[in-house]
């Protein structure tokens, strides 16, 4: 069978496919291993299909998914007593990459082969998964993001496969789900996707039963990663906008005092820009009905002058969330930090008494400055 399917063509096996599958099943009956045999069908064609130049009328017809998937679940059904759980995992990797060609947007595929695994691991001890398994599921795991990029949070079974991982594999696929958020620079507006993301890079966020030291300059890395998630947050509605930050700060909390030193800056410029947003939304509003106000007959003077950024879309509805609400929050990141960090907290609290000077004409800042004196 080996050598039939590295000497004839691509479109031999196509066309034969359901034949060569039905006689490696047969064989399969007789305690032969063919999971190479199987792994190299799957190479030899997602290569021809990701080479073609225009696409294979005689692929139309063939749900290819399917016809793997269900001789891939004959072999484990078969010769699960015999097969160590990496060989199995091998064979999961080697169809989620065939998967991936050929369906490269197609969720709920690689959901299910994520599922199978997380049926053969349940099977084991998680003593017994040895560092080739777990090196099959780091890639069960990374894999998809090259094609679905953030779409994996919709995975319910990614969690659970991430949990057989040891703290330095876990914290690897993290750091790798992070990174794709950070790449795909789309905006994080649904309160919904945070907390997927969140729990998904949660050994980035606190410390864990078997966490372990790292080096400085890779926790350093970590965190400013870290850090450029959060900076994607935003909405139209300030409430909601609110909402989602409250999300990341709640877990930042939790994170000890040497990621605070990252996340608590990152979360106040976070809410700095809340303010500004918020600001410029009263702004936009407060021009816009003046503007209806005047017309062009009996205007005496010239319009006020637009502050704000024509080419954002601006609420312009109503919202709860107003500046005394976020000033405790600002003010809290700062006292935080202020017996390790003086020097940063001093250009926070600079910044903290700009906002305030630029948004609320009407507060009174001088106790905030007393507080800077002392600081």
């Amino acid at each position: 069978m080996d050598c039939i399917i590295q000497a004839f063509p691509d479109e031999f096996h196509i066309e034969t496919l359901e034949k060569i599958l039905s006689t490696c099943a047969q064989i399969m009956l007789n305690g032969v291993d063919i999971k190479t045999i199987f792994i190299r069908l799957m190479d030899r064609l997602a290569d021809f299909v990701a080479n073609a130049e225009e696409e294979v009328p005689s692929l139309a017809n063939l749900d290819l998914y399917d016809m793997f998937k269900k001789n891939i679940d004959r072999i484990i059904e078969s010769q699960g007593a015999n097969l160590e759980l990496s060989k199995f995992l091998d064979l999961q990797v080697a169809f989620l990459k065939f998967c991936s060609q050929l369906y490269p947007e197609n969720v709920e595929y690689v959901n299910n082969i994520l599922k199978s695994c997380c049926t053969l691991c349940q099977k084991q001890n998680a003593a017994d998964i040895d560092e080739d398994s777990l090196k099959n599921i780091v890639k069960l795991l990374t894999l998809p993001l090259d094609t679905l990029s953030i779409s994996v949070l919709q995975m319910d079974e990614f969690p659970k496969l991430m949990k057989y991982l040891p703290f330095m594999k876990r914290r690897q696929v993290s750091l790798k789900i992070c990174q794709a958020v950070v790449n795909s620079a789309v905006p994080l507006d649904n309160i919904e996707t945070v907390r997927q993301i969140i729990e998904f890079i949660r050994p980035l966020l606190r410390d864990e039963v078997d966490t372990q030291t790292l080096d400085p300059l890779e926790f350093e890395e970590e965190q400013n990663l870290v850090c450029r998630v959060i900076h994607l947050v935003t909405h139209s509605n300030p409430d909601e906008y609110f909402t989602i930050l409250e999300e990341f700060r709640k877990q930042f909390y939790e994170g000890g005092p040497k990621r605070s030193f990252f996340t608590f800056q990152a979360s106040f410029f976070a809410y700095v820009k809340l303010a500004r947003y918020m600001h410029l939304c009263h702004v936009h509003r407060q021009t816009s009905e003046e503007e209806e106000e005047t017309t062009d007959e009996n205007a005496t003077s010239p319009a006020p002058r637009k502050i704000y950024n024509l080419k954002r879309t601006y609420y312009k509805g109503d919202f709860e969330l107003n500046l005394s609400k976020l000033y405790p929050i600002l003010k809290d990141f700062i006292e935080k930090l202020v017996p390790d960090h003086p020097d940063l907290c001093l250009k926070l609290y600079l910044e903290f008494i700009q906002i305030i000077n630029l948004c609320d004409v009407n507060k009174d800042v001088r106790d905030f400055q007393i507080f800077l004196i002392t600081l």
